[in-house]
């Protein structure tokens, strides 16, 4: 379909961090189409300015300006687990963020389990892995990671239909 057709129905877009520079219209189009909701920066941390960063990464520090200068009211989230308590001002200022709640949480846990499996054909490894999945969910939260897209809406798909089956 068309762009505004996508930018209606889709859930989701990602971007990488290069993208930005040329990401204001896109999003200046979700806003207008009342489909903007929180961006989400991940590894927020790469937008430091001190220590170490990706000089290619510079121009992402201006999105947050230039959607402000467009009037796109937007919120950012930014996600990371290794941000410097000292860098916070600095990433935030790059983004053009006036405030921010700043949450610190180990991911720790001591009943956290880790599974790793392998499997040969991948119809087996989806079948084992939505079937444990399913399985443990009486017992708590269960994250499953995929390595695509297409993985996760196939697994996705199958959970669904066995708790609605």
């Amino acid at each position: 379909g068309d762009l505004y057709s996508i930018l209606a129905t889709c859930d989701f877009i990602i971007l990488p961090y290069e993208a930005a520079p040329t990401s204001a219209s896109l999003v200046q189009s979700l806003n207008g189409l009342n489909r903007l909701g929180p961006i989400w920066v991940d590894e927020v941390h790469n937008l430091s300015t001190t220590g170490r960063f990706r000089k290619s990464l510079d121009s992402f520090w201006n999105l947050g300006a230039e959607l402000q200068i467009r009037r796109v009211d937007h919120k950012m989230i930014g996600l990371t687990a290794t941000l410097r308590p000292d860098d916070v001002r600095d990433v935030m200022k790059r983004m053009s963020i006036g405030t921010a709640d700043v949450y610190r949480q180990s991911c720790y846990r001591p009943g956290l389990h880790i599974r790793f499996l392998r499997f040969g054909i991948e119809k087996d490894m989806i079948e084992k892995a939505c079937s444990i999945a399913t399985g443990c969910v009486k017992e708590g939260k269960v994250l499953v990671f995929t390595s695509t897209v297409n993985l996760c809406d196939i697994m996705g798909d199958q959970i669904r239909g066995r708790f609605n089956g």
